[in-house]
């Protein structure tokens, strides 16, 4: 993995550190209403394609004390290869959810995400956007007890056609699920995710056939006191890529 790209990855967790957070999470882990930053700094590797992405990623979040919101996300990336680099904002997406309480300590929460081409995007050489729209549902449910907290989360993605390219890279399936320890001012636990991308086509050619991501790996979040929260994890998928992901949260 780029030496380049890790540095730049710890450098800026650290630099977010001194953040005052409560703990909440982007979707239905017991948001509170207000508005909200979210930092997201995360790291994927594709060994097949040997490129490196590194996405840090500021969500913007206002909630109604009825369970509604709106999620700006404003991605900056940076993408490294053996014989090319590329950095600057990626594309943008707005996400409307409604949060339910369902019981005490049971809450799902349906969504709808729009993505938006506004990073650059070159087809000839690596760039920080896709050059497309997407459009995701999805829903996210917690489940809550004393120490024990289980997450799941559905999303169905419907990529469009790329215009400078005229592929249609075919829609994405998405389901996570974790199990978590949970103790007051601690957080462990792990997380599965299971990917499934249709076939790539272009002019109803298929280019690139359809395939299938399986990852696990381990999560952990804690309070570094006066309200502060950090989470850090990771995951190695079936194909042995690794993905690294911390997480800053703010409340405002």
């Amino acid at each position: 993995m780029n030496s380049t790209i890790v540095s730049k990855m710890v450098g800026t967790i650290l630099s977010l550190l001194p953040l005052q957070a409560e703990a909440d999470y982007l979707l239905a882990r017991r948001v509170p209403t207000g508005r909200q930053v979210l930092e997201i700094v995360r790291l994927d590797q594709d060994k097949e394609k040997e490129i490196d992405v590194l996405t840090n990623n500021l969500l913007l979040k206002y909630f109604t004390e009825s369970g509604s919101g709106t999620i700006l996300s404003v991605p900056f990336v940076y993408k490294s290869s053996p014989t090319q680099e590329t950095e600057g904002l990626g594309d943008l997406s707005l996400t409307t959810i409604q949060i339910l309480e369902l019981t005490s300590g049971w809450t799902i929460a349906p969504y709808l995400k729009v993505r938006f081409p506004t990073g650059d995007f070159d087809p000839k050489k690596l760039s920080p956007g896709n050059g497309r729209f997407d459009l995701s549902l999805g829903m996210a449910h917690t489940y809550t007890t004393s120490h024990l907290e289980l997450d799941t989360l559905t999303e169905y993605t419907f990529q469009t056609t790329n215009p400078k390219t005229g592929v249609d890279p075919g829609d994405v399936f998405h389901g996570s699920l974790s199990i978590a320890y949970t103790h007051p001012g601690f957080w462990v636990g792990v997380e599965g995710l299971v990917k499934q991308t249709g076939e790539d086509q272009k002019y109803d050619q298929s280019i690139k056939k359809s395939a299938r991501t399986i990852a696990l790996g381990p999560e952990t979040r804690f309070s570094l006191g006066r309200g502060f929260l950090l989470q850090l994890g990771g995951k190695l998928d079936n194909k042995d890529n690794i993905s690294l992901e911390g997480r800053i949260f703010y409340n405002f």
